[in-house]
């Protein structure tokens, strides 16, 4: 969103530092310096299907409160916040009656994770109760959030933890195994690994 000029100022200032540097920099890029020591990248792609035990890790993981708090998020909240546009939308009949009215008030619609489904609540938890009412098996949301409290994040906070404990599972199943008790991996394979599983 810069001026014209402030583009033509940018370069001139990166035409000005290139020949400082040139002076003092020794670049050395593969296309010249390197060409003849160098082989060729190649790179092999395998597609490598998941385990019997990876599969049903993975299902079995996929039911963790986290878990679940994230792959609902976007959903329609369950709490009767929405119960008006339903009412409405059940009251048409199907087809494209419902597709033309649910296309206009979509937007009227309020998903869990902007009501009351930001915190993975344990069943039965009072809203409010604060870190008592968290699901004991909510080990990342509890990783990230010591005090108990939602922050302005919730619930997309827990997701690159959520996906990296998925990426170790699916690239070897032992990596879900903890080396020390009472650490962060400890406490999520306590969880993720069910003891029914072989």
């Amino acid at each position: 969103d810069a001026s014209e000029y402030a583009i033509l100022i940018g370069k001139k200032k990166q035409e000005q530092l290139a020949k400082v540097l040139e002076k003092v920099f020794l670049s050395r890029k593969k296309e010249t310096e390197l060409k003849d020591t160098l082989t060729e990248k190649e790179e092999k792609v395998r597609f490598v299907d998941l385990s019997p035990l990876q599969v049903d890790l993975y299902r079995h993981i996929l039911t963790l409160p986290d878990f679940v708090l994230l792959t609902t998020a976007n959903a329609a909240c369950d709490c009767g916040v929405n119960k008006a546009f339903f009412t409405h939308y059940y009251g048409l009949s199907p087809g494209e009656e419902r597709r033309r009215y649910y296309q206009i008030h979509k937007t009227e619609i309020v998903p869990r994770k902007g009501c009351c489904h930001k915190v993975p609540w344990a069943a039965g938890a009072d809203v409010g109760d604060g870190a008592r009412g968290i699901d004991p098996r909510a080990v990342l949301w509890r990783k990230m959030h010591p005090d108990g409290k939602e922050c302005p994040r919730c619930p997309h906070c827990i997701m690159f933890p959520a996906l990296h404990k998925l990426h170790k599972l699916c690239s070897h199943a032992s990596l879900m195994q903890a080396e020390h008790e009472g650490s962060e991996d400890h406490a999520f394979a306590t969880v993720a690994i069910p003891p029914e599983l072989p």
